[in-house]
């Protein structure tokens, strides 16, 4: 359980981050890895509509998170 502020990634340097992140799984759904450069151009197309967010996590609950710090971006 998380209590923050969530906010959407439109900085295209931190949606193509976020991209490489997500392709660096070595569990991507099959098909999806060759269609890396047209869902990061379709992204980048209009940044403002982008389905990627980030939390700045100021309280949790349940499993402990190791190394958490209040109000830090965690990766």
């Amino acid at each position: 359980m998380l209590d923050g502020e969530l906010f959407q990634i439109t900085d295209p340097e931190e949606i193509r981050a976020v991209v490489e992140m997500i392709y660096a799984q070595e569990d991507i759904a099959p098909g999806l890895r060759e269609k890396k450069g047209e869902i990061l151009a379709m992204v980048l197309n209009n940044p403002g509509n982008s389905n990627f967010f980030k939390m700045k996590i100021n309280h949790f609950g349940g499993k402990e998170l190791l190394n958490f710090v209040p109000g830090e971006e965690i990766e």
